[in-house]
């Protein structure tokens, strides 16, 4: 499949020992990979033609799509883009292991835990513990507190238990009230 996409910027012909070449049709250069290796060629377009890369390779999603991740949590058995299944495991790994179960955010780096998320689902491509934090984590954090400032706006009476399901939550809520209580 991305023989085919990159064929429309690249003129590819084989040479000697099992080499290929492909003109870039954008910066008239010629690229040399492996037989029916593409790699060179996607990575040049990446670097090189930023543009035209997005284009060619972002076509299936929404133009008008901004960078927030918005899972839907319901489970379904209709085919799902590769990118959304990888959003609903990693905002499941966010919610579920992070913060409910108290995990540390390196157990999405630890080789054993790759390993069995490899093996519960091939095409999950691993994430670092930087893009959790900054992307699931805070997704997670900006909704709670828009829920509590909701309730909190609205004066709709708020009880609290001491039986907090994770000390993350409880620290949220502790912080939002905090700032409820100096604009006050």
């Amino acid at each position: 499949m991305t023989a085919e996409l990159l064929k429309k910027h690249f003129d590819f012909t084989e040479i000697e020992n099992d080499r290929m070449n492909g003109f870039c049709y954008l910066c008239h250069r010629n690229y040399k990979d492996k037989k029916s290796v593409y790699s060179n060629f996607t990575k040049h377009l990446k670097r090189k033609h930023e543009l035209a890369y997005k284009k060619l390779f972002n076509d299936n999603e929404d133009p008008t799509e901004n960078n927030t991740i918005h899972v839907d949590h319901s489970i379904t058995t209709e085919s799902i883009p590769n990118k959304a299944k990888q959003a609903r495991f990693n905002m499941a790994i966010a919610k579920n292991l992070i913060v409910k179960c108290n995990m540390p955010l390196s157990l999405v780096e630890n080789s054993g835990f790759r390993q069995f998320m490899e093996e519960c689902n091939s095409k999950w491509s691993p994430i670092c513990s930087k893009k959790l934090k900054f992307d699931y984590i805070e997704q997670l954090t900006t909704e709670m507190q828009n829920k509590i400032t909701q309730t909190l706006t609205l004066g709709v009476p708020a009880s609290f238990n001491r039986d907090f399901d994770d000390m993350c939550s409880f620290l949220i809520i502790l912080l939002l009230f905090s700032q409820y209580f100096r604009k006050i």
